[in-house]
């Protein structure tokens, strides 16, 4: 019988502490030395970039395999896009006019075989928890559970994700990159536009209960065709949890204490799917419902 514990909304219930003492002060990997212009990457056959949204980006590809670990990138061009909502939790608030660079990000959440890649690599250890609830995500003998090698990688904290990425010659998406390429440059509610659609994304309401395969909902795509940002896995980004511009709201939360995480899970409900919605947690967190994707900075030739 499968149990749905309501914790998982509040899914800090299910981080463990496992190297408390350990901060990331000093850590800020993400704005970082992960640029490319195209050396270390394999690219693939793609079409113009230009019409996403009205961006072009001169000389780029729009999807890239990457050298390093396999995976498939998509393009997001340079230029400003509406972050946050005005309807939505203090912390998503006020709606704001942001720009970015061009970068790559990965089209689907890191798997556990594209992380066994960097274990076995790098002796990095592997992800498990010592909880009942963490049995079939745990990996044992150097390896993922049997089967899911096409399955999100989970049980990693903010270091285990930064570690891969910069093993990968990457980084983590910032909030601001993330938000982007969730929701496009017009702001729209879900990856997919506006319109509730339960039957695009793996969360509480109609989802199996469990992760699945990254890419297991194409109909949820974003308008860079990002697949799974909305349910799944919480993804870490590179920022602390701190206020938006214009926002005036005091809160003990903010500040370099806190690592935001985006894009919802399989044991969240709706309402946290939303593009703008942000989670904050200790970055040594590590749950069931957490994994994460990495981006590269695009500099034209």
């Amino acid at each position: 019988m499968r149990v749905r514990v309501m914790l998982l909304c509040l899914f800090v219930a299910l981080a463990v502490t496992a190297g408390c003492n350990r901060t990331a002060a000093g850590q800020d990997h993400g704005t970082d030395d992960s640029t490319t212009t195209g050396a270390a990457l394999v690219q693939e056959p793609a079409g113009a970039v230009g019409g996403v949204l009205g961006q072009t980006a001169a000389a780029a590809p729009s999807q890239l395999v990457h050298g390093k670990d396999g995976a498939e990138m998509v393009l997001v061009p340079a230029g400003k896009f509406v972050m946050g909502a005005p309807d939505q939790h203090y912390d998503q608030r006020p709606v704001h006019e942001m720009s970015t660079g061009a970068f790559y990000i990965d089209k689907l959440e890191v798997t556990n075989a594209q992380y066994k890649k960097f274990v076995d690599a790098t002796s990095h250890p592997v992800p498990y928890l010592g909880a009942d609830f963490a049995r079939e995500y745990n990996w044992i003998d150097g390896t993922y559970p049997p089967g899911k090698e096409d399955y999100p990688v989970v049980l990693v904290d903010w270091d285990d994700a930064t570690a891969y990425a910069e093993w990968a010659g990457k980084r983590l998406p910032t909030e601001a990159e993330w938000e982007k390429a969730a929701r496009g440059l017009n702001g729209q509610i879900f990856p997919w536009g506006d319109e509730l659609d339960v039957t695009r994304m793996n969360t509480w309401e109609a989802g199996p209960g469990h992760t699945t395969p990254v890419g297991s909902y194409p109909q949820g795509a974003s308008p860079y065709s990002v697949a799974d940002m909305a349910g799944n896995v919480w993804e870490w980004t590179a920022d602390w949890f701190d206020r938006y511009p214009g926002n005036d709201d005091v809160s003990k939360h903010y500040g370099n204490t806190y690592r935001v995480l985006r894009g919802s899970s399989w044991g969240n409900v709706i309402k946290y799917a939303r593009g703008s919605n942000r989670h904050w947690v200790e970055p040594w967190t590590k749950s069931t419902l957490i994994g994460f994707r990495c981006a590269i900075s695009f500099e034209k030739p």
